[in-house]
Order: C-alpha cells, then sequence, then structure tokens
C-alpha cells in the first residue's frame, strides 16, 4: 500500500469558485477562435477542450478540501452545457465549439459526464492526490490521444458498442494510459520496479477495454472511476498477485481474440472478458468457470444470423447483472455460498436462451431439452466444482426448479413481451426472470455447517 500524499488547500474556497470557472472561461473563448482558421480538425478542437478542462481540474485539490464546492461547479456547467443544447439548433454546426463534432448524444450529454466524474473522483480520493490525479490524467491525456490517433491513422477498425473504433486508436490509448500510471507510481510511490510495471500494463489493458465499450460519452465518467477502483486495489498487491491478474486479463483477451466474428460482435467479447475479470478477482476460478461457461453457452444457445455476429453488450449485461449482483454480495459480506445464486442466474439465462432458440411451433419436448441441457451444463459444473458435497446439490436442486419455473414463464410471456416492446423487452423480461430464478440457489443454506 502507498502512502497517502495529500496538500492543503493554497487559497479560500471562495476564491476558488472563482478561478475555475475564470479559467474553463478563457479556455473556451481562446478555443473557439480555432475552427473559424479551417485548419485545425473540430475533433482536435475537441480534444484540446478536453485536456485543458481535465488539466484544470487536476489544480482542485490545491483548491478545496471539501467537494461541496465542486458540487456547486459541476451544478453551474450542466446546467449551461444544457441550456447550450436548447439553443443547438439555433447556431450554426460549423461555427460552435461543442458543435464541431457530429456525435449524436455524446456531443451535448457526454460532456456533463466529465464533471461529474472530477465530484465523485475527489469524493473517493479523500485528500489522496496520486489516487485523485492518476485516473484523472488517464481520461485527460489517454482518452484525447486515442481519439486524434484514430481520426488520423486509424485503418484497422472494429465493432464498438454504437459505431466503429480504431486498433491504432486503441493502443494508443493503452500505451498513454499505461505511462499515465507507470511514471507516477515509479517517481511518487515507494513501489518496486516490477509492481509499478505490472499495475501499469493490466491498469492498462483493462482501461483500454473500458473505453472501448463506453458509448455516448460514458467514457469520461467510467475511465476515473473505474481506474480510481482499479488502482487502489492493485497499489495493495504483491508481484505475484499483480502477475495472476495480468495472466487472466491477456488470457481472457486471447479467448475474446479467437471467438472473434463467430457469434459475438467485438464490442460484446471486451465485455465478456471484464465480466470474467470481475468474476476472477472479486470471486475466483470457480466463479470465472461459471461465467466461462455461460458465456460458451451462450454463443452455442442464442438465437443466431449467420450472416452476422448477433451477441451484443447488452446481450452480454442483462446475462451477466444479476449475477455480478451475487458476487458483489458474496465478496462484500464473506459469503462463497452464495455462488449457488450466482450459477442459478445464469443457468436461468441459458434455459431462457434456449426456449428463445427454439421455433414458436418447437415441441414441448424440445423446448423442455433445451431446458434440461442449460441446466446440466451449469448446475452440474457448479456441483462439480463444489466437489459433490451435499449443500451443492440442495442449491443445484434449489437452482433447477427456479430455472424450470422461470423457462415456463418466459415462454408465455415472450411474445407479448417482443410485441409492446421489441428486443429490448426480452432482455428486460430475461433479466428479471433470472433474479428471480437465482433465488433457488439460495437453498444451499438450507444445509447448516
Amino acid at each position: 500500500m502507498i502512502e497517502p500524499i495529500r496538500v492543503a488547500p493554497l487559497v479560500e474556497p471562495w476564491i476558488g469558485l472563482l478561478i475555475i470557472p475564470s479559467a474553463v472561461a478563457a479556455l473556451v473563448l481562446g478555443l473557439r477562435l480555432l475552427p473559424k482558421s479551417g485548419t485545425i480538425h473540430p475533433e482536435s478542437v475537441r480534444k484540446l477542450l478536453h485536456i485543458g478542462g481535465g488539466l484544470i481540474s487536476l489544480s482542485l485539490p490545491w483548491l478545496f478540501d471539501n467537494v461541496w464546492p465542486l458540487l456547486v461547479l459541476a451544478g453551474a456547467g450542466a446546467a449551461a452545457l444544457i441550456a447550450f443544447n436548447a439553443h443547438r439548433r439555433r447556431a450554426a454546426r460549423s461555427e460552435g465549439l461543442m458543435a464541431g463534432v457530429e456525435r449524436q448524444g455524446e456531443v451535448y450529454i457526454g460532456p456533463i459526464y466529465f464533471p461529474l466524474a472530477v465530484v465523485i473522483l475527489f469524493w473517493l480520493a479523500r485528500g489522496n492526490v496520486l489516487l485523485y490525479a492518476i485516473p484523472l490524467v488517464v481520461l485527460t491525456f489517454a482518452d484525447a490521444v486515442a481519439a486524434l490517433v484514430g481520426v488520423r491513422y486509424g485503418k484497422l477498425k472494429y465493432e464498438a458498442t454504437k459505431g466503429r473504433k480504431s486498433l491504432e486508436g486503441s493502443t494508443a490509448f493503452f500505451l498513454a494510459a499505461f505511462f499515465s500510471v507507470h511514471v507516477p507510481l515509479l517517481l511518487l510511490t515507494d513501489l518496486g520496479r516490477a509492481e509499478t510495471l505490472l499495475i501499469g500494463i493490466t491498469f492498462g489493458l483493462l482501461l483500454t477495454m473500458v473505453e472501448a465499450i463506453a458509448w455516448s460519452g460514458l467514457d469520461n465518467l467510467f475511465i476515473p472511476v473505474i481506474g480510481f477502483l482499479l488502482l487502489k486495489v492493485f497499489v495493495g498487491l504483491n508481484a505475484e498477485q499483480l502477475i495472476w491478474r495480468l495472466i487472466v486479463t491477456g488470457g481472457l483477451a486471447g479467448v475474446a481474440w479467437f471467438a472473434r466474428g463467430r457469434s459475438w460482435n467485438d464490442a460484446a467479447l471486451i465485455l465478456a472478458v471484464l465480466v470474467g475479470y470481475v468474476c476472477a478477482n472479486l470471486g475466483g476460478v470457480a466463479w470465472l468457470l461459471i461465467a466461462l461457461l455461460t458465456f460458451a453457452g451462450v454463443a452455442w444457445m442464442s438465437p443466431a444470423k449467420a450472416e452476422t455476429p448477433t451477441r451484443t453488450v447488452r446481450e452480454v449485461a442483462a446475462v451477466s447483472c444479476v449475477g455480478l449482483t451475487w458476487l458483489a454480495l458474496a465478496h462484500e459480506l464473506q459469503l462463497p455460498e452464495l455462488l449457488g445464486a450466482f450459477t442459478g442466474s445464469l443457468a436461468a439465462h441459458l434455459a431462457m436462451n434456449g426456449v428463445a432458440r427454439s421455433p414458436r411451433e418447437a415441441s414441448p419436448r424440445s423446448v423442455v431439452g433445451r431446458v434440461a441441457l442449460s441446466g446440466a451444463w451449469l448446475l452440474g459444473s457448479f456441483v462439480l466444482l463444489s466437489r459433490g458435497s451435499l449443500a451443492a446439490w440442495v442449491g443445484a436442486a434449489g437452482a433447477a426448479v427456479g430455472l424450470t419455473v422461470t423457462a415456463i414463464l418466459f415462454a408465455k410471456w415472450l411474445p407479448q413481451c417482443e410485441t409492446r416492446f421489441g428486443d429490448r423487452g426480452r432482455w428486460w423480461l430475461q433479466t428479471l426472470l433470472a433474479g428471480a430464478a437465482s433465488m433457488g440457489g439460495l437453498a444451499v443454506f438450507l444445509i447448516p455447517g
């Protein structure tokens, strides 16, 4: 664990409340003149604003020791951006600083996430300058470098959550994120060289994947907050523990690479890698194996179109969210028995995917067969991983009952849900039913000790 670096505010809070808006106004007014020359790409101007805002935000620990001034500044900034959004139709897009790049939703909503992330990061850091500054430096420079390199040099494209991104841009993000972490930790902490190197590589890889799947400007929120959480954990680990995390990250990324172009799109694979990483590091090997078996089953049992990959970020999020909730509870409450509920939720998803894949005219025997196969696939693995204990058998039996009832209800409600809400309704229904089905996995607690 590193010793926290703390600083005292140099001025009174009210002075800081004048300095920050003045600096932002000067930055915006200065950059607003640049696009008129016609020599600078609008994306470059937008990223210069991004970098300037990040550098201004880095000064906050030297101006404030409480989060309330930041709430005032963030609220005022959000109000200004909302007002700008309301009047954007009256301004020529070619003349506006923020309107120079066409990104539906992100152009006007995305910048709001930046001050929100700064407030959250300042609050989480509790005055620890390094834990505050490093994620913010990554957001300030890595995100900007990735965008600029991608615009100018991006040739090798992959499917992101919305649109396409370039491998060149993502590589630039990784390198900038690596140095943004490695250099401060090496120079300003007593961590060893091996530890700082491993932290930089793993941190960079994970945040590169987070940036790849963020949409509508949410990278402005995800990168600093997730970066803070990763950094807080990593600085307390030794070299052996960090090597394990790097191996898991690289191994999952390798599996995802070989799975490309089959039934998952690129963004869905990236999110699956992140889910697997969380399962491995919060739960352990058993939780990771159950997650991997689930994604393998989803790829096989979900409806598929031969011409295009159909597994999407929405599907991965729907399949994962209930299970990750159980994982978080198990980690916080020190209850490894919640693996039964985790497995039950994922087995229910597999069962419902099997039902959805079956044609409407499929026989009940066919549907029951798919449900039984999904139950045997995961619940059998759960029993084996639990070494065949009586508690594991009871938990598997409870989960089997839950997923059977769930599959029946899903088959009954799915047509109505798809008619009224489309594909999105299907995944909401599936997530809610998986949550209910996972309660059957809690039967493991019926067996004492």
